[in-house]
């Protein structure tokens, strides 16, 4: 709201002394202005983007205070905002205002990473090798213009040589539907995993020289056409080189007779978001779904020639006050044709059931489940430390019990001989302790019962489903 307009609407609600206890809020309502404070750099379209009503709108008080709290989550799940109030300001004459107070995140992020190159935390505690570290430095601007853009610039150095420069706007039209991505990356490492035995990783690596080394270039638009829907339209190119060595002992990993892949890709992806808060939600759902195309005739000498589905469902439920319970699907599949090792993804990577994060279960398709049952030890809360900047001196925290159970199933029709835990329905069980704070930092640390009556203790990083 510019300052002439947000003046003659304080000077409006000063004289009329209005309050929401003053008037009646029943009935239908028109909505005559919105005020927003607390953006000092983030643009008010992008907040009036997210919002489930307009002013003009005719609507209920009851319907308002509903779309209210619908808008809070919202513009909440843009992630440039901390902490986010909508408050409807009702007056005499059947109007209402509706006031929006947001206090922003800190959005420059030159931040040095630290990260590990085994798929968790877990099971690189079992060597504790300080050589299988990603260190570097990260430089990320967020809300670039106050737009809602991203830009980001990575450079890692250590076990995997990652750098990446991408760019994201999240509109480029006028009615704030069209936005793209745009990125590039080119990364190399010494060591790769290439086959699986017992469920563990089997390595290749030529001291001093990249086992392999990829580059990636993708242009994505997206289209949203509503508030919990977004359609996006990808387009990818992929050029993968492994040593000759590496090419001829395990050919099953491009499934080519050459050393390198060098594909097009073109994708699309539905997303309905509808949850109350994308870094730690407990109400709400969640559906994508992926069809992606690998190989298309043009710039294709490998003959690659594979299609990926992906499906996801996530359900978050409130029982009562401090009970809430959540549920995940996933299926990943490649329907048509078997991919090559390089390119296949089974359980014990980004996706995995808990109690088996010390295996990898390979193969060519997956499905998992995923449930929680939870307690809020300590209900949300919000503490204002008193000192330090203003973008990080009022937290926000939580605390709860979880207790959870997993199961999942790989199809694998190529290396199930020599592991055993493909082609079976695995599962587990288990207790949890998750803490979750601001800037969607989530701490687990969880306990758990597999099939095969192991049992561990696990710490992670990222919300449970």
């Amino acid at each position: 709201m510019r300052l002439s307009t947000f003046i003659l609407f304080l000077a409006f609600v000063l004289s009329c002394g209005i309050t929401t206890a003053q008037i009646d809020s029943t009935g239908i309502k028109v909505i005559k202005g919105i005020l927003i404070q607390g953006n000092k750099i983030t643009r008010e379209r992008i907040i009036l983007r997210e919002l489930d009503f307009a002013v003009g709108d005719s609507i209920s008080a009851e319907d308002l205070i509903q779309r209210c709290q619908k808008s809070q989550s919202l513009v909440l799940n843009t992630r440039l905002f901390n902490f986010v109030t909508i408050t409807p300001i009702f007056t005499e004459d059947d109007a209402v205002y509706a006031k929006i107070d947001v206090v922003e995140r800190w959005y420059w992020w030159p931040q040095v990473i630290i990260k590990f190159a085994d798929p968790n935390f877990n099971t690189w505690w079992q060597t504790r090798d300080f050589k299988r570290l990603n260190g570097g430095l990260e430089i990320y601007k967020q809300n670039f213009r106050g737009r809602n853009e991203d830009l980001k610039l990575r450079v890692q150095l250590g076990y995997t040589r990652h750098f990446s420069l991408s760019y994201r706007i999240p509109y480029i039209s006028r009615a704030q539907k069209l936005g793209m991505r745009v990125g590039a990356a080119y990364r190399e490492q010494e060591e790769i995993t290439v086959g699986t035995l017992e469920n563990k990783r089997v390595f290749y690596r030529e001291l001093g020289k990249p086992g392999r080394n990829e580059q990636f270039v993708e242009l994505e638009f997206t289209w949203r056409p509503e508030l919990y829907a977004v359609h996006g339209l990808n387009l990818g190119w992929v050029h993968a080189q492994v040593r000759d060595s590496l090419a001829t002992s395990h050919r099953d990993y491009f499934d080519n007779q050459s050393n390198t892949l060098n594909y097009l890709r073109l994708g699309y992806q539905f997303k309905a978001d509808r949850r109350d808060n994308r870094g730690y939600p407990l109400r709400g759902n969640y559906f994508q779904l992926d069809v992606e195309q690998r190989g298309l005739g043009l710039v294709n000498q490998s003959g690659l020639n594979l299609t990926k589905l992906w499906v996801e469902y996530r359900y978050f439920h409130e029982i009562t006050r401090k009970w809430f319970y959540a549920v995940s699907a996933k299926l990943n599949s490649s329907p048509f044709s078997n991919p090559p090792y390089y390119l296949q993804e089974g359980l014990g990577y980004s996706n995995f059931i808990r109690g088996y994060e010390y295996y990898i279960i390979d193969g060519q398709h997956f499905s998992l489940l995923k449930s929680n049952f939870k307690f809020a030890l300590i209900p949300k809360r919000e503490l204002d430390l008193g000192f330090g900047p203003s973008k990080f001196t009022r937290i926000h925290y939580g605390v709860y019990l979880n207790a959870f159970f997993d199961g999942g199933y790989v199809w694998d029709s190529r290396y199930a001989a020599s592991n055993p835990l493909s082609n079976q329905f695995q599962y587990s069980g288990g207790l949890g302790l998750d803490i979750a704070s601001y800037y969607d930092s989530v701490f687990r640390l969880e306990f758990a019962l597999n099939r095969q009556k192991e049992t561990g203790f696990f710490l992670h990083f990222v919300q449970p489903i």
